[in-house]
């Protein structure tokens, strides 16, 4: 082994903190999206009344906070099993991950932007793109790791599965562009296309699974 490779090898991480530090970080945005939901202090007549107009009022920012939280975890899913398969770390792929979970970090404040201007087009932009920014850099991250085998083990990775990843990574950003589209339209309504994110990753993942198959009989 020359010397490069193992000047290489030392500058290695262990995958373990990678994903350690950014269930960490996962963790507490995920909390911190309820403290976007305000209600008004409640008055000293009349409290019944103003609740439920009040419920009513904060059904943007519930909305926002629900929807903020699914993507969330559509994101922590796909980045867990991206680290399931990358066997080791190196500078390029950790600075990579740092600006990804900046961008995660940003979520709570797009959300709260969303919840408080739901009819206004600037509100979902910052959002969308907040989104767009965080799709583009996990996509990222998994090119990196994958090419040419970089992170990840050559004799147990498939390169269809490399594909595969890079059509499921590509799904948010390309998500993200559609409803910056749609808000030029109706900025209320753009953010609902995501709704439609479980299933085109549901379908790409059983036709990755059929290919699979198919290959394994031929």
């Amino acid at each position: 082994m020359s010397s490069q490779d193992t000047n290489k090898r030392k500058l290695m991480m262990d995958v373990r903190r990678v994903e350690a530090l950014s269930d960490g970080i996962f963790a507490i945005v995920m909390t911190l999206f309820v403290l976007s939901i305000d209600l008004p202090a409640p008055p000293q007549d009349n409290a019944d009344e103003v609740l439920r107009e009040s419920l009513v009022n904060v059904w943007p920012q519930m909305k926002s906070y629900l929807l903020s939280f699914f993507l969330l975890g559509v994101f922590w899913v796909i980045h867990h099993r991206q680290l399931h398969f990358i066997k080791r770390v190196d500078s390029g792929y950790l600075w990579i991950n740092i600006i990804y979970l900046m961008l995660v970090a940003l979520v709570p404040f797009s959300t709260g932007v969303l919840g408080d201007y739901s009819n206004i087009q600037d509100a979902a932009l910052v959002f969308e793109f907040n989104l767009l920014c965080v799709g583009l850099f996990q996509l990222a991250a998994w090119y990196y790791a994958t090419r040419d085998f970089r992170l990840v083990d050559p004799e147990e990775f498939d390169p269809e599965r490399m594909r595969i990843g890079l059509k499921l990574n590509l799904i948010i950003p390309a998500i993200s562009l559609v409803a910056m589209g749609l808000s030029f339209i109706n900025p209320y309504r753009s953010t609902e296309i995501y709704i439609l994110i479980p299933l085109i990753i549901w379908l790409l993942s059983r036709r990755g699974v059929s290919n699979n198959r198919l290959a394994g009989s031929a």
